[in-house]
């Protein structure tokens, strides 16, 4: 089965809304990508998919979108990220983003200029605040993990799984 195919079957498992289900399509690991940011919350509340099936997709197009998984690697300029498993990647930020943060993956954030980067932090990951430019802004916010230089953060909201 192709993983579409099976990613489709355990969306509708998990009780995927009529719409996610009804646009599926064929689509390919762009427009994969593009419904795991489209639907991130429900991907985060079912903890789906699993990091080994995203690590089976042309890794190359997985992290021109935006998804980092184990490895290292470097991220510029994109409005929506996501870094798990074993990853260590380095996030500069020229533009306002959403760094999503799991399965104990780590980064440095650098935010340059006066953008805003909201965190988003779950299962233990590790984030830490590099730089930021004085007109920059960074919010978290927080389920589980550590944030180094959690000075440079101007806002954290703690979360209750």
């Amino acid at each position: 089965m192709e993983l579409q195919e099976q990613l489709k079957e355990e969306a509708i498992a998990l009780g995927a809304c009529e719409e996610g289900i009804a646009s599926w399509g064929e689509p390919d690991v762009n427009a994969l990508c593009e419904k795991y940011f489209k639907y991130q919350d429900f991907c985060i509340k079912h903890n789906w998919p699993s990091v080994e099936q995203i690590k089976s997709a042309d890794r190359e197009i997985v992290e021109a979108n935006g998804i980092f998984v184990d490895g290292v690697g470097v991220c510029n300029n994109l409005p929506d990220m996501v870094v798990m498993g074993s990853a260590l990647v380095e996030v500069y930020v020229l533009r306002p983003c959403n760094l999503t943060v799991r399965h104990k993956g780590e980064v440095n954030v650098h935010v340059n200029g006066g953008v805003l980067c909201y965190i988003s932090m779950h299962d233990d990951c590790k984030v830490n605040i590099v730089s930021k430019h004085p007109k920059g802004r960074i919010a978290v916010s927080y389920w589980s993990g550590t944030i180094e230089n959690k000075e440079m953060v101007d806002k954290i909201y703690k979360k209750e799984k």
